[in-house]
């Protein structure tokens, strides 16, 4: 109990510190709006109350027995939450801590899956001067600081963050960092930011997402350590790596191969075209075949049947991949990725609160993440290919039959496999 008190009392006052200094007005720098997000599935009938799972991680205090005295379960989803839920909401369980008093970021929240049912999963803070909004009241309705707040509902974007900061928050949320904390951001000397670990890792992550979203010091006594804690954690080499991990969105992936039967021993060529950089594409090859890089400078790697090019910004890279083949017949390449996209967040806000602001949160909304996927088929002939102007027809017809059976090495790019 005394290490809770003392670790809310630390987080508390960084809270505190950095609203009152809100409160006297911080520049924020502009920010582009990103693309539209996707609504999030509502239950296809009303569904009854019913108890939530835990988010994933470590809690202080137990959430199914820390609530206040007439609504002691904070898994439990009734009354104004089951509203919240049928209508789609992300329905905020209860804090960082486990429970709903003086609620510091971020918050486990439960929502409707399609397929699934209900999902919990936790809520990042993306505006440090903004209400948490984050309290549990008597009927277990959200409150801020003893006051009644909205239910948290979807927003199509967030208009603070650019497409790059989204997918960086995107990728920080799915993988976590190595962390490195300093004085009132040291988080008990946490080492990793993680969203399923301890405390104290979750609010270090929750830290390395402010260094996204409020990247400019504010005027409370806590910043210096939060600017320190951003520059030795998340310094630029180290954001333009994360950056490169991600994909703009949409994904481009297709391939097209050669267009002519290739004598069995003979290299085909097939061109895969992609703004997936720093992830890795699987690529298969049926049946059995080598593959391999054309061109041993290529900005990509192959191995293992895993390809992975080289950052280049969000431009598209052309990759020439080499295939020999021992047997006639066709040949299947497919190439599948399931990069990391700013699309895969989802924006949750208490809104219309009277003289509150409350907090934008981002959630990881792990259905979104489909593969895409691009193949073609390259067809192999028994050799010898005939010579041009040759007078023998019979060899012609062999090969008109192979192209007749194959087709004319069917390319499909960019569809998309759940």
């Amino acid at each position: 109990m005394l290490i809770r008190s003392l670790t809310r009392a630390a987080a508390v006052s960084i809270g505190a510190a950095v609203v009152a200094a809100g409160a006297i007005g911080v520049a924020l720098p502009a920010a582009a709006a990103p693309p539209t997000a996707l609504p999030m599935a509502t239950p296809p009938s009303p569904v009854e109350a019913f108890a939530a799972a835990e988010c994933s991680g470590e809690t202080i205090l137990d959430p199914a027995t820390s609530g206040p005295g007439t609504f002691p379960n904070l898994l439990t989803v009734s009354g104004g939450r089951l509203d919240s839920y049928n209508a789609g909401g992300a329905v905020a369980l209860y804090s960082s801590f486990g429970d709903g008093i003086d609620a510091y970021p971020p918050l486990c929240a439960v929502r409707y899956v399609d397929g699934v049912g209900p999902v919990s999963e936790w809520m990042f803070c993306t505006d440090i001067l903004s209400k948490v909004c984050g309290d549990v009241g008597p009927d277990g309705q959200p409150q801020e600081d003893g006051v009644d707040v909205n239910p948290k509902t979807e927003l199509p974007a967030n208009p603070r963050l650019d497409s790059e900061d989204e997918r960086i928050i995107s990728w920080l949320i799915q993988n976590g960092l190595a962390f490195t904390g300093t004085g009132a951001y040291s988080w008990s000397g946490a080492t990793q930011a993680r969203s399923d670990g301890t405390v104290d890792e979750r609010w270090a992550l929750q830290t390395l997402i402010w260094c996204i979203s409020d990247p400019e010091a504010g005027s409370a006594s806590s910043e210096p350590d939060r600017m320190t804690t951003c520059a030795d954690s998340l310094p630029e080499e180290e954001r333009a790596r994360i950056l490169a991990l991600t994909a703009p969105n949409p994904v481009v992936l297709t391939i097209e191969a050669t267009t002519s039967p290739v004598a069995i021993g003979a290299t085909a060529t097939a061109t895969l075209v992609t703004n997936v950089t720093g992830s890795p594409i699987h690529v298969t090859i049926t049946p059995t075949a080598s593959l391999s890089l054309c061109d041993a400078d290529a900005p990509a790697t192959l191995e293992a049947g895993e390809l992975t090019v080289d950052p280049s910004g969000d431009a598209s890279v052309e990759v020439e991949l080499c295939v020999t083949s021992s047997a006639a017949g066709p040949i299947v390449i497919e190439a599948t990725t399931d990069p990391v996209l700013s699309t895969q967040l989802g924006w949750q806000q208490s809104q219309d609160n009277e003289g509150i602001v409350c907090q934008v949160y981002a959630v990881y909304v792990p259905e979104r993440r489909s593969a895409t996927t691009a193949s073609v088929e390259v067809a192999f002939a028994a050799s010898p290919l005939p010579a041009t102007g040759s007078g023998s027809s019979a060899p012609l017809l062999g090969l008109a039959a192979v192209a007749m059976l194959v087709g004319t090495f069917a390319v499909v790019g960019g569809r998309r496999r759940a």
